[in-house]
């Protein structure tokens, strides 16, 4: 499970990190974690092209996807990515709109696998985003079981 976030005061960053636990406790001993803003949209795509399933995790900016994460998008989407199962965290305070336009992004894309479980943070991690994150993992081994 590769997981690429995008945090701007690391609240989503954190709801990422403790979704890497959550896997590791469950038995998925390969999951990679990286941060939008500080890896290379090139190595991020090397990246994506080596694992089966990939969460994206977003902040919303200015009522849209965090800018550095709308790149790495853009280019899945220009380098044909495919054929992969994708989990979307969102995070937003007022207005949380990332998710819902990544899911749109995703679902353009070629042979892209949607999960329905999408952990919504609203500005920092709470039980209920908790709770979410851990229904995501579950949904996560099982899809990388199957």
């Amino acid at each position: 499970v590769l997981i690429v976030y995008g945090s701007m005061y690391g609240n989503t960053e954190n709801a990422a990190e403790i979704l890497a636990g959550k896997l590791v406790e469950k038995g998925i001993t390969n999951v990679r974690m990286y941060d939008v803003s500080k890896t290379h949209v090139s190595y991020l795509i090397s990246e994506t092209f080596k694992y089966s399933h990939l969460v994206i995790a977003s902040v919303t900016y200015n009522l849209g996807i965090y800018p550095p994460m709308l790149n790495y998008l853009h280019d899945m989407a220009a380098l044909a990515v495919q054929k992969r199962t994708v989990a979307i965290v969102g995070n937003g305070s007022w207005a949380p709109m990332a998710a819902g336009k990544i899911a749109k992004l995703i679902g353009e894309m070629k042979n892209m696998t949607l999960l329905e479980a999408r952990p919504a943070v609203t500005s920092s991690v709470t039980k209920t985003t908790d709770e979410q994150l851990e229904q995501l993992a579950d949904d996560l081994v099982a899809s990388v079981k199957a």
